[in-house]
């Protein structure tokens, strides 16, 4: 008995302290199925609130175009001195400075003009007149009047809200995007921001290739007169100084060459005494050991030969005239005397070789001492002339340096002429696709923004519940309207054998009504 009557008493005071402890989530269940209409009627609302704005308020559409940027120099587009050098790469940094290209000033109006937006209401403000509010600004001095602007420069600003430039990733392709209700001028706007963009890159190029034709072409005269002042300096220094060349492949100085043939002549002329003099020497001692006419030169002598036959001939007929004559017969007398004259002529006529091969020699001998003098002087000349030769190789140089300017200045002058047109300058870029025609808007989105603010209001409505719940401390299990049970008061102890107290019932009998 004493554990039936103190079981109901201790139950139930902890469960009625622990229901006022928070919510569970059967409490949020319960309270949710009991608050249904204040939460479908925020969502209902939001619902229609998104349909209405999604179908009252004007679409805009996106364009794209995409641009790849790239060299399109190739090898015979290229400068002579850069046709063996790779082109060198796009990186990040020049791209992002291509976006800011595309995004400039310059091209804006050049857009706004092609595109027409001048007079268009959505870039346009003042179309339709400036506001009474803005009148009265201008009027205090406190704004200024903005038909006093530029009407391309009042539509930069829609201009540039609509436009966005960018890279795609870490990529040399470069998006640019346009926004507007209309999706043909959508198009149509990125397309021309793209043909303006390339144009501008090749009429940098042209620019370019124009100024340096200018500038060569105002130096080039000013070069040339002073190649010409150089090229005149050295041959006037030649001419002053005996430094002309022979104009052949040495292009030696004259003075130099002079010496030279001088040095051959001599060294010839001194060949010629050592061989004349040999000769008259070995002729007068072979002709003393009777050997003279061994010698070829004399052999060959045509006077000798005819005086050597002549004394044969005389011999044999002094042979024959022996055997029937005595020595001392008048006949055999003669015959020996005109032997003895034909070797006394042939004796003269070999020593007439012999000095005159002396002769020859003593003259090569006064040939060699004159030339000898001649080179000589020739020497001193040379070694007076090598001191100008420095001047005048340090004036070849500078002709030759202004020469070689020239020549490079031409060369250049030519490439840029030639690269001073549309066409001999591509851009460093290509359109790699271009707008179309959008087909859906990109504001708004309808499906999601319908999707994201009944979620939003339906979230909101429960959030509201829960948190109202929560701080009016009132716990959806309790009845609305039914007092709470009271607490037992307390009594004096009982005997153990007592029977057992039925007032403690009454909140056993409560919380068995609230649960049915």
């Amino acid at each position: 008995m004493q554990k039936t009557s103190g079981a109901p008493g201790s139950d139930g005071p902890g469960r009625e302290h622990g229901s006022e402890d928070g919510l569970t989530l059967g409490d949020v269940g319960r309270l949710l199925r009991r608050r249904w209409l204040v939460i479908l009627l925020p969502t209902l609302a939001a619902f229609g609130l998104a349909v209405t704005f999604v179908q009252v308020v004007t679409p805009r559409y996106t364009a794209e175009a995409k641009l790849l940027l790239e060299s399109r120099d190739s090898a015979l587009t290229r400068l002579q001195q850069d046709r063996g050098e790779l082109p060198q790469p796009i990186d990040e940094q020049a791209v992002a400075s291509q976006v800011q290209v595309v995004m400039s000033r310059d091209i804006a109006r050049e857009a706004i003009r092609s595109l027409g937006l001048v007079g268009n209401p959505e870039f346009d403000p003042m179309v339709q007149g400036v506001g009474g509010l803005q009148q009265v600004l201008v009027m205090l001095g406190l704004a200024q009047n903005p038909l006093d602007r530029e009407p391309v420069d009042r539509v930069l600003e829609k201009y540039f809200e609509r436009l966005l430039v960018y890279p795609a990733g870490k990529s040399r392709i470069l998006t640019i995007e346009f926004r507007s209700k209309d999706p043909e001028l959508a198009a149509r706007a990125a397309n021309t921001i793209s043909d303006l963009y390339l144009s501008s890159l090749a009429a940098a190029k042209v620019d370019t290739a124009r100024y340096a034709s200018t500038w060569l072409g105002a130096n080039i005269e000013t070069l040339r007169s002073r190649v010409s002042e150089a090229e005149a300096k050295v041959e006037a220094f030649r001419a002053r100084n005996g430094l002309i060349g022979s104009g052949g492949t040495t292009n030696q100085p004259l003075a130099a060459q002079q010496l030279a043939e001088l040095s051959t002549q001599l060294t010839q002329a001194r060949a010629a005494q050592a061989d004349a003099g040999a000769k008259a020497k070995l002729i007068r001692e072979m002709l003393k050991d009777g050997r003279g006419f061994e010698i070829p030169d004399v052999a060959n002598n045509e006077l000798i030969r005819r005086l050597v036959e002549q004394r044969i001939g005389l011999k044999a007929q002094l042979a024959l005239e022996a055997r029937t004559l005595l020595p001392q017969h008048p006949r055999m007398k003669e015959l020996r005397a005109q032997l003895e004259g034909l070797e006394a002529q042939i004796h003269a006529a070999a020593d007439r070789a012999v000095r005159t091969l002396e002769n020859d020699a003593r003259i090569a001998g006064s040939r060699v001492e004159s030339l000898q003098a001649a080179v000589d002087a020739q020497r001193t000349v040379v070694a007076k002339a090598n001191g100008d030769e420095v001047e005048l190789r340090a004036l070849e140089r500078e002709a030759k340096a202004q020469r070689e300017q020239l020549e490079s200045y031409l060369g250049r002058f030519r490439e840029a002429a030639a690269r001073d047109a549309a066409s001999a300058a591509p851009a460093d870029a290509r359109v790699v696709s271009r707008a179309v025609v959008p087909d859906l808007p990109s504001f708004p989105k309808k499906l999601p923004i319908i999707a994201f603010a009944t979620v939003i209001a339906f979230l909101f409505a429960i959030g509201g519940i829960v948190a109202k719940a929560l701080l009016a401390g009132d716990p959806p299990g309790r009845g609305r309207g039914r007092p709470p049970a009271r607490r037992p008061e307390a009594e004096p102890a009982m005997p153990v054998s007592a029977p057992p107290v039925l007032v403690p019932a009454m909140p056993a009998a409560a919380s068995a009504a609230r649960v049915a």
